[in-house]
């Protein structure tokens, strides 16, 4: 890429997993902020500040500096964008196959106590953080989990609301216009799921994955979006397409809205939909990080991709993807008179270029009407959420206070969250009060199949779940 573009192209290291998020009482009481957390972000911030004060040693400009990542890279872009601490920093933001994630501090915290708690039980907090400096590297990241596992993104561990690095959740933080404003590019792929999700999907798969997700009221519709079919291959597609839906491309335009009504700054959205050339991927689609083979142009030094593998239309795609990312790092528009028009995203038209081999023009719609039945689904659209959610004590969190889940007849509060004072509400989609108990088990043999909303409240806070009745 820097090779073949006119461009200084600076990957950077960066703590990551626990090492990058952890939020502990015993590194509280190092700061004079009393937080912790956010070590990530902190990393690259830093160096973001290096760039700013070096790049031109190495031929570069600090006032065109442009962030780009994709999956867990294209959150922290999304990050960036919605903290003070990188003001400046940076001119242009890609995000590609990601958005921001902000989570909540105490949430993060009770998440740090409880892993911190299986290495060693004994001692102040202090001392507890002091014994985990010297547990090897590896060991503190040998339970990690996929990120990316059958086809459902998942992390335990993000950045957090502390106040200091970041004011607000991001979502927010784009409704307010307290965020860094420049020039944006954000996309997906079209198969995202297709490489994570079972090679052997059948149709009773997609109706549990259906009835898992998709509150009752829902599911026809989403029966007759996402078809179960008639064979596994069928049922494949299916399962692919809607955890591609729900999961990538609903979050990119929902992303991109919110951004574009917020800044007077260009937003510019891309849907790629080209696939290898050869029989054996081609069948995996546009699966989640493919476009970066074309971005970096490496796709050609792959086993897949050398010799008479690499085809004139692997060429063809690398070649204006390049041009694409380097024009926009330079000016902050990706256009030039030797490409396709890409025209830019602006809310309601949901106009994006289609990056694939044989173009049909401009175009606006990405799977509109999947992408409305997922805003309906999540009760949501441009910037809003449920004005219930949306306050300092109930973000949805990663931690699950709530066993098992998914839940059949009874569900169980985990006894670090449980007290005399815990009161419990599942809600269901609309925030309709279902259930309420102060018990540690709650019987929910009254709920129908579906997704809900657990909120718990102690002397700790306020904490949500979401639950999953089968």
């Amino acid at each position: 890429m820097a090779i073949r573009g006119n461009a200084v192209i600076v990957t950077i290291q960066y703590r990551l997993g626990p090492l990058g998020f952890l939020v502990h009482p015993g590194l509280e009481s190092e700061n004079s902020n009393s937080k912790s957390g956010n070590y990530l972000v902190l990393d690259q911030i830093l160096a973001l500040k290096w760039i700013k004060n070096n790049i031109s040693q190495f031929g570069g400009d600090n006032n065109k500096v442009m962030i780009f990542g994709e999956s867990a890279g294209a959150v922290d872009v999304g990050n960036l964008l919605c903290t003070n601490e990188a003001e400046g920093l940076f001119q242009r933001a890609c995000m590609e196959s990601g958005i921001p994630v902000i989570n909540l501090y105490q949430n993060a915290k009770l998440n740090g106590i409880n892993y911190v708690n299986d290495y060693i039980l004994e001692g102040s907090d202090e001392e507890k953080i002091s014994f985990m400096r010297n547990v090897d590297a590896l060991d503190l990241v040998k339970d990690n989990t996929s990120p990316f596992e059958n086809g459902i993104v998942q992390s335990s561990w993000g950045a957090v609301k502390d106040d200091v690095i970041f004011d607000d959740y991001s979502f927010i933080s784009f409704q307010n216009g307290n965020f860094n404003k420049v020039p944006v590019i954000i996309g997906s792929n079209s198969d995202e799921a297709s490489l994570t999700a079972p090679l052997l999907v059948t149709p009773a798969m997609v109706e549990t994955l259906i009835n898992s997700i998709v509150p009752q009221e829902y599911r026809t519709e989403a029966t007759e979006l996402y078809p179960p079919g008639d064979s596994n291959e069928e049922a494949r597609t299916s399962y692919i397409n809607l955890l591609t839906d729900m999961q990538f491309i609903s979050n990119a335009r929902k992303t991109a809205e919110c951004i574009a009504v917020n800044q007077d700054e260009p937003v510019w959205r891309y849907f790629f939909t080209y696939k290898h050339s050869i029989s054996q991927l081609e069948k995996f689609g546009s699966y989640h990080g493919m476009e970066l083979f074309y971005v970096f142009n490496n796709w050609e030094n792959t086993i897949f991709g050398s010799g008479n593998l690499f085809k004139e239309s692997d060429e063809y795609i690398q070649d204006n993807m390049l041009k694409y990312w380097i024009n926009f790092a330079n000016t902050g528009n990706p256009n030039s008179d030797s490409l396709e028009s890409w025209p830019e995203f602006k809310a309601g038209k949901d106009c994006y270029l289609n990056i694939k081999y044989e173009s049909d023009g401009t175009q606006c719609g990405i799977r509109t009407t999947e992408t409305d039945f997922w805003y309906k689904v999540k009760n949501n659209n441009y910037c809003s959420f449920d004005p219930n959610l949306i306050n300092e004590s109930s973000i949805i969190s990663n931690i699950n206070f709530i066993y098992p889940n998914p839940a059949d007849n009874i569900m169980y509060i985990n006894e670090y969250f449980y007290n005399e004072n815990t009161e419990c509400k599942i809600l269901d989609i609309t925030g309709r009060i279902l259930l309420s108990s102060n018990n540690q088990s709650i019987n929910i043999n009254s709920l129908s199949p579906g997704i809900y909303f657990v909120i718990l409240k102690n002397m700790e806070g306020t904490f949500i779940n979401k639950l999953i009745k089968i």
